[in-house]
């Protein structure tokens, strides 16, 4: 009897094993873009200077791009498990460049090499060799489906290695192009910010209908002293053409018209199937298991 009951919570065991892995797998699939997460840092004062990404946060759609053989670096941005975007400046078509990911603990911890594939205006397209392996600190930003007016005045992050190799983040407000403070082109986006960027393609990203949203790729680094805003390329003026060429499928890039779908995470599980998760500034609830 104690061996039959034995044997019976043996397999009990390895279901349960079985059943958290393929919840786990459903919660970052090739198509959940920006979904909420706690270890995303909340948007802050804007009037505040950068600030690392501290230990246990995660800005999980920042890659770091190097050509090592001309010591060109650049930042860049996840779009799907298999591209990534950073500025059209950043390298030529055919280049191939190494990706490193997942920065977790101050360094990235994956490394794929990528080639540039496609121009855009204001963005490099970067074919990976292999899909990113996604999880809480590696996941797509969404491309956005609404025009970039629906952008203007809102707050985002804009996400940059600084100083030692560490990343670090601003909280910035999206300015028009039409602001005098802006003064640029109808392909690009401005931001307030008062950084001076060591490179380009840091991310502009926001939080819109619920889901973290690109939009705007950096192309200057805001160091002239000429009390401009900082200019990104706009990536609202290239969003169809990106989810076309690439072939990214709809749940994957658009945010409009797709609500977030409650998935089963396993913090739910472990701090009970009915039960709500709270740091300072967010809050999980957990009914029956789903994330709400």
């Amino acid at each position: 009897v104690h061996r039959a009951s034995g044997i019976i919570c043996s397999i009990m065991f390895v279901a349960f094993v079985l059943i958290l892995t393929v919840l786990f797998r459903q919660t970052l699939s090739t198509c959940d873009c920006g979904l909420p997460n706690p270890k995303i840092p909340m948007i802050g004062d804007t009037s505040s200077e950068t600030k690392p990404v501290f230990p246990h946060e995660s800005i999980p759609w920042h890659v770091t791009i190097k050509k090592e053989a001309k010591q060109i670096e650049c930042s860049g941005v996840i779009i799907s498990e298999g591209y990534v975007l950073t500025d059209s400046l950043c390298f030529w078509i055919s280049d191939e460049v190494q990706v490193y990911a997942e920065y977790k603990d101050m360094k990235f911890l994956q490394n794929v090499v990528g080639t540039v594939v496609m121009k855009e205006i204001g963005a490099n397209v970067i074919k990976l060799s292999e899909n990113l392996n996604l999880n809480e600190n590696v996941m797509s930003a969404c491309l956005p489906s609404d025009p970039v007016q629906s952008f203007i005045g809102k707050k985002g992050i804009v996400s940059h290695i600084f100083e030692n190799q560490i990343l670090y983040k601003d909280y910035v407000t999206i300015i028009s192009n039409n602001d005098p403070k802006c003064d640029r082109s109808t392909n690009n986006i401005c931001a307030r910010t008062s950084t001076c960027y060591k490179s380009k393609g840091h991310p502009l990203v926001t939080l819109h209908n619920g889901k973290w949203t690109l939009v705007g790729i950096n192309w200057e680094n805001g160091c002239d002293n000429s009390n401009k805003d900082t200019a990104f390329g706009s990536i609202p003026k290239i969003a169809n053409t990106l989810r076309d060429e690439l072939k990214l499928d709809d749940s994957c890039s658009h945010v409009k018209n797709h609500p977030v779908v409650p998935k089963c995470d396993l913090n739910c599980l472990f701090h009970g199937l009915n039960s709500t998760l709270k740091d300072d500034k967010f809050s999980l609830f957990c009914k029956n298991g789903y994330c709400k």
